[in-house]
């Protein structure tokens, strides 16, 4: 809700600063605009205020990028440019005045975790990091720390395939994009084999597909697919009319190609 309500109201002053000669524009989706000059390359227009503004309501570098409709880095670069530290909304409180607050937040409820303390004291206007929470909560109540990091463990399913070429994983990696370079890849979820893996100068379908057959007319035919929702897969699925079958989903659910991804490349 915050990030909504702040989101409206940063739109909507950008809406009535923009005024010209009597005339209301109308809200729509903000980007900051270009700035050209006599030399270099244009720069976008974001003041002081701006930032300051957004700072106000705890909003991270990203989702501040997000709302001007610029890259995390131009953000970080603004700050720097504007002497303005992220640390500097942080409060300066010492490790006992913190741990009494905590214990008056916390009122006995064992239950009550880092981010639930650290959204109450930023209801009181008292913004501290996660860590200093975190390390409070150990220092006033440990037994309590303790139990909750016993009781709420996560249980991981047991990932379980029949056998191989029954469930592939697919997935791409586009952080090399800006130079041209998007890697797709496929693994076995029974023998965790690469199948196929390229390096491709585009993100088209076809590029994607023709590593897909390929890989099925090297390791042989598969009997299901798991990729994402995007529209690459889509299309992807849709020349696929008889097997495999397709099926999409969080990345949770193709952890395996996309951890393949993430560290062996």
């Amino acid at each position: 809700m915050r990030w909504h309500v702040a989101v409206y109201i940063y739109k909507h002053q950008i809406t009535f600063l923009s005024m010209r000669d009597d005339v209301l524009l109308v809200p729509q989706a903000y980007s900051a605009p270009l700035v050209r000059g006599f030399s270099g390359q244009p720069q976008y227009s974001i003041t002081q205020e701006q930032l300051r503004f957004l700072l106000e309501y705890n909003f991270s570098t990203k989702q501040m990028g997000e709302i001007l409709g610029v890259s995390k880095r131009t953000v970080k670069r603004r700050l720097r440019k504007y002497n303005i530290s992220l640390r500097d909304r942080y409060s300066n409180l010492s490790d006992s005045d913190l741990d009494n607050l905590v214990r008056e937040v916390v009122g006995g409820n064992d239950e009550l975790g880092a981010e639930a303390v650290r959204a109450r004291l930023a209801g009181q206007g008292i913004v501290v990091q996660r860590r200093r929470v975190r390390q409070s909560l150990i220092r006033t109540n440990p037994i309590g720390a303790a139990q909750r990091l016993t009781t709420r463990r996560l249980h991981r399913r047991i990932y379980q395939v029949a056998g191989p070429n029954s469930l592939w994983h697919l997935d791409g990696n586009h952080k090399l994009i800006r130079w041209r370079i998007v890697i797709h890849g496929g693994i076995d979820g029974y023998s965790r084999r690469v199948v196929f893996l390229k390096a491709s100068d585009n993100n088209r379908s076809n590029t994607v597909f023709d590593s897909f057959v390929g890989a099925i007319g090297k390791h042989g035919l598969l009997s299901r697919v798991r990729c994402d929702n995007g529209d690459l897969y889509q299309r992807m699925s849709l020349t696929a009319t008889s097997k495999p079958h397709w099926y999409t989903g969080n990345s949770w659910c193709r952890f395996k190609i996309t951890q393949t991804l993430q560290t062996d490349i």
